[in-house]
């Protein structure tokens, strides 16, 4: 069982986790995170080499 009180945020990666990501997100009450692959422009947004 998922303990949320220990979860700051919810990330998943863009395309066909993005549902699910609403989902969890919505349920929660958790803010969440999407990592993409290229940059987008919008703000907030930040660049992170894996």
């Amino acid at each position: 069982m998922v303990d949320w009180s220990e979860i700051d945020k919810i990330v998943s990666v863009e395309a066909m986790g993005l549902p699910l990501l609403a989902a969890v997100g919505e349920a929660t009450g958790k803010p969440t995170v999407v990592f993409r692959k290229r940059s987008y422009g919008m703000e907030g947004e930040v660049r992170v080499d894996v």
